[in-house]
């Protein structure tokens, strides 16, 4: 049977806003402070490293030893069904 880790979720809340936040500054339509703008860009760097430096700790400096709790949790409780009720619930959160 095939089990889906989701051990990594956690560090994808490191890069992301990373991503996001450069794309915003760098887009071509963007008008803002320039100070404003590097700072930001700056605290979410900051965010991040800090986020990933937890994370790793927690994981005892190891790359996905174990899972997030909440999923883990998850897939207990709903077996095979939890991806979909999960994204259904999301879903009907965001309406």
């Amino acid at each position: 049977m095939f089990v889906l880790s989701l051990q990594l979720i956690d560090l994808y809340w490191t890069v992301i806003p990373v991503m996001l936040v450069h794309y915003y500054a760098s887009h071509p339509y963007q008008r803002s402070d320039s100070k404003r703008s590097r700072t930001i860009v700056w605290l979410t760097w900051v965010w991040s490293i800090r986020l990933t430096h937890n994370y790793f700790r927690r994981e005892g400096w190891a790359w996905g030893d174990r899972e997030d709790w909440r999923f883990a949790d998850l897939r207990k409780k709903l077996g095979g069904h939890w991806w979909w009720v999960s994204f259904f619930a999301v879903y009907v959160s965001q309406q």
